[in-house]
């Protein structure tokens, strides 16, 4: 059972006897949730780059040898040449193949999606809870430092996340480039650029998904010594913590 969120009613007002501070929980589920959803997107996209290997290089292979074979030649040994591509192309299963990319090209868009989804996880987490160690250090009269710190992971992690959301395009626009169902000629030149981009983008958005994963930490750490300093001050007041 997920913990409520923290609202505004939830900080306690030195006048009065206010409700207590709700429980850290909601925090530390936010960080599962992030973390479980980082993991998935990493294993997803590697299922992603694994479709693609297998159909990426039958699928160009089958467009050169469609290229070859449109070039002109009249010759007894280029004849025989044209010959064989053809019986090999016969034996291609090129149905099979282009299945196969039609999934590389589906799992290509939910992967975008899915980096997307962790990377705004990450933006919506430190917008709430740095309005939210703001308002509890405005109401208990906290170090201002406590806040600062906060601020700081937050414009750690947005450059980042920003990083993260243009690499997964930059990773798409290239496959898109290199696709042979294009139609256009010399696909399996680029075939290679989308391959070194798929693979170095999966490791820059991983080390940026570890990297967001210890700001949250980190924020978490700020957030429980906010909460400590409240039920001490409502400890010493005589108020329910």
């Amino acid at each position: 059972m997920l913990c409520p969120a923290p609202t505004p009613a939830n900080v306690c007002r030195l006048a009065g006897d206010p409700p207590p501070l709700r429980s850290s929980c909601w925090f530390a589920t936010v960080t599962r949730i992030y973390t479980r959803l980082a993991l998935f997107a990493i294993c997803f996209l590697l299922t992603t780059l694994g479709v693609g290997l297998y159909s990426g290089r039958a699928l160009n292979r089958i467009a050169e040898m469609r290229h070859q074979l449109s070039q002109p030649g009249d010759s007894a040994s280029t004849l025989e040449d044209r010959a064989e591509l053809r019986r090999q192309l016969d034996a291609i299963p090129i149905d099979q193949t282009k299945q196969s990319a039609s999934v590389h090209r589906l799992f290509g868009l939910a992967a975008a999606v899915i980096v997307m989804l962790v990377n705004s996880v990450a933006i919506t987490y430190f917008v709430g809870t740095s309005r939210w160690c703001r308002e509890v250090v405005d109401t208990y009269r906290l170090e201002t430092s406590l806040v600062m710190r906060s601020a700081r992971l937050k414009w750690r992690t947005f450059p980042l996340a920003v990083v993260g959301m243009l690499t997964i395009v930059v990773v798409a626009a290239l496959g898109a480039y290199s696709d042979p169902m294009t139609g256009r000629p010399g696909t399996w030149d680029s075939l290679d650029w989308h391959l070194t981009g798929a693979m170095t983008g999966i490791a820059v958005i991983a080390g940026i998904f570890y990297i967001q994963w210890i700001n949250i930490a980190a924020n978490n750490v700020v957030i429980s010594e906010i909460m400590e300093q409240v039920r001490r001050i409502r400890a010493e007041r005589g108020l329910e913590v």
